[in-house]
């Protein structure tokens, strides 16, 4: 069982989820949000250098 799994168990055994006023949000979720962006505005054709070097980092 992952880490993820386990923290959702957790949380479903002890019904603290209810206490949250908002979803508990996975920060990889805003990066890869972040890389289509980036990805999907170099496949554009925007090739800023600025761009090219934060997809590359």
């Amino acid at each position: 069982m992952d880490d993820k799994q386990l923290f959702h168990e957790i949380l479903r055994i002890t019904h603290i989820q209810y206490e949250f006023k908002n979803p508990l949000q996975d920060p990889r979720e805003a990066l890869k949000q972040e890389y289509i962006k980036l990805k999907g505005e170099i496949m554009l054709g925007n090739d800023n250098p600025e761009i090219v070097e934060e997809l590359k980092t």
